[in-house]
């Protein structure tokens, strides 16, 4: 997240590529990209934000729930057990 002043001079795609080199250190994409901004003569506030999530895999009761188009809650089964491979003799 940044505010004008990086977007007057950086792209999103360019904002992307900074922060993906910093992965996993959020002070040191955040300074990157207000120092590049800053460096390609920006003259609005610079100020950002960057936060890296967890990769989280859903639950299966979570990967199963879904929003329909009208806001209903749809909830699909899904299957506790696993699929066993077949062995071969």
């Amino acid at each position: 997240m940044a505010c004008d002043g990086v977007w007057d001079v950086l792209s999103d795609q360019a904002v992307i590529d900074m922060v993906s080199e910093h992965d996993g250190n959020p002070k040191e994409a955040a300074s990157a990209v207000v120092m590049k901004a800053y460096q390609k003569g920006s003259e609005d506030n610079l100020t950002a934000v960057t936060i890296f999530l967890d990769d989280i895999q859903p639950s299966q009761e979570a990967a199963a729930k879904q929003i329909s188009g009208d806001g209903r809650q749809v909830t699909q089964q899904v299957s506790e057990e696993q699929p066993q491979p077949s062995s071969t003799s």
